[in-house]
């Protein structure tokens, strides 16, 4: 048995007319006991807000047993946008975005441009690219339309505190 929240329509590869349900189930007949076997589900047909963490498991089930293989999502919009600090700067080349969790969502690309998955409509972004307080920024952000997203500058204070951003940029796709 498949868990797979939120990630309805996704194909079981190896199982030919094997789909997860709405209900972010599906069942695979005829694994072999006592071998390992990979359960691989297809990601094309997901919805735009759903990522899989994993595509592919591997379970070694008894004879006779029925095995639960959970294949864990993120769930929310990608998004795509360019972050500058409040002084004109683009944050270094592979710094870490973390959402207010702390959770990693993502990193720096070229150009202070930002590619995450799986955030919320709205909400606040931090930039850390290194170990001391001054070496982090946090903006606010919010979804304007498909995959776009309207960033407020990257800002800290001169003690080096973050404070809030103002809505300052639209990415271009």
């Amino acid at each position: 048995m498949i868990e797979a929240d939120g990630a309805k329509d996704a194909a079981v590869t190896n199982a030919p007319g094997v789909k997860v349900d709405s209900s972010g189930y599906a069942v695979v007949p005829y694994l072999t006991p006592y071998r390992s076997n990979t359960i691989t589900l297809d990601p094309q047909l997901l919805p735009d807000d759903v990522e899989l963490e994993s595509t592919s498991e591997d379970v070694v089930p008894r004879a006779g047993a029925v095995v639960r293989t959970k294949f864990p999502t993120k769930q929310g919009m990608p998004m795509l946008m360019r972050v500058k600090t409040a002084s004109g700067n683009v944050a270094p080349m592979g710094a870490n975005v973390l959402n207010e969790k702390g959770e990693s969502m993502g990193w720096v690309g070229q150009g202070g441009m930002i590619f995450v998955r799986g955030v919320p409509q709205k909400g606040r972004l931090r930039i850390q690219w290194g170990n001391d307080h001054g070496n982090a920024c946090v903006f606010d952000y919010a979804q304007s339309g498909r995959g776009r997203g309207i960033a407020g500058s990257c800002e800290q204070d001169d003690t080096g505190d973050d404070v809030a951003a103002v809505p300052a940029h639209v990415a271009q796709q």
